[in-house]
């Protein structure tokens, strides 16, 4: 070992003269080789990357663009998203024209002339026919102006015997004018039917009457053809009036026309 150390510090230069000597014949010798003479076999698989190629070989390296794809089935539709918030109120628009005025409508009721409600009983039923008035001052009425007046009246029968039975007497509005005599107001009647209790059923009516200017006139209720059990009984009465003068638009006529089938049965009550 020692001899091969004294070999190799003797001769140290002359080494390092032949290492560069060999390393430059093959260098030279790498790059001596003639042009396309680097083929397949030459090169080691994976060895030559993209960057060692030019763009123009890359470029020519890609194929034609493929004909498009069937498009695929639409995808099922998403949820509904949130409603939004409530825009602003819009500003308020301008005010439209006035419309044309309408026709002027029909005339009202003058003011009432006159009103009241009087409830009051008769003294007991006679046989035939009875009419029967308020005693009090409002039973009577005495108009500066002809009036009509629109009267109601609600009357049941008290049996004192209560032994009412069947059809009793007929029932109508009582007209006294002046110093004329009693009548009634022509109508037909409904009739009063005994019930073997202490009072009969209530009977009501309503009619326009008319009342002569300055003609003190007494409205009540008028019963017809009394008889049987029915005698005796005594009346109980309400009536109620509002009249208005007859000029007023919109009342009914005071005597409205019946037609011919009630005339008739009015008629036939009268005999």
């Amino acid at each position: 070992m020692r001899k091969i150390g004294t070999h190799m510090r003797g001769h140290f230069v002359a080494y390092l003269a032949l290492f560069f000597a060999l390393g430059g014949t093959s260098f030279a010798a790498v790059n001596a080789l003639p042009s396309n003479s680097v083929g397949s076999a030459q090169i080691k698989n994976g060895a030559i990357q993209k960057v060692d190629l030019s763009k123009r070989t890359v470029s020519s390296l890609r194929g034609l663009r493929g004909l498009r794809g069937v498009s695929g089935p639409a995808g099922p539709a998403g949820p509904t998203g949130a409603t939004g918030a409530t825009g602003a109120t819009g500003a308020t628009g301008a005010t439209g024209a006035t419309g044309a005025t309408g026709a002027t409508g029909p005339a009202g009721l003058s003011p009432a002339l006159a009103s009241s409600t009087v409830s009051f009983s008769g003294t007991a039923l006679v046989a035939g026919n009875n009419f029967v008035y308020s005693g009090a001052a409002a039973g009577t009425l005495t108009l500066a102006k002809a009036a009509k007046c629109l009267v109601t009246a609600a009357t049941q029968l008290d049996d004192v015997g209560t032994n009412d039975a069947g059809e009793g007497p007929y029932y109508r509005f009582a007209i006294k004018r002046g110093a004329a005599a009693d009548t009634n107001d022509g109508n037909f009647g409904h009739y009063f039917q005994g019930n073997l209790s202490f009072e009969t059923t209530d009977l009501s009516r309503s009619a326009v009457i008319a009342v002569n200017a300055a003609e003190a006139t007494k409205i009540g209720v008028f019963l017809g053809s009394v008889s049987g059990n029915f005698v005796g009984d005594f009346p109980e009465v309400q009536l109620s009036y509002v009249c208005y003068d007859a000029s007023s638009p919109g009342l009914a006529p005071a005597a409205a026309a019946a037609t011919p089938a009630m005339a008739a049965k009015a008629a036939a009550q009268d005999r």
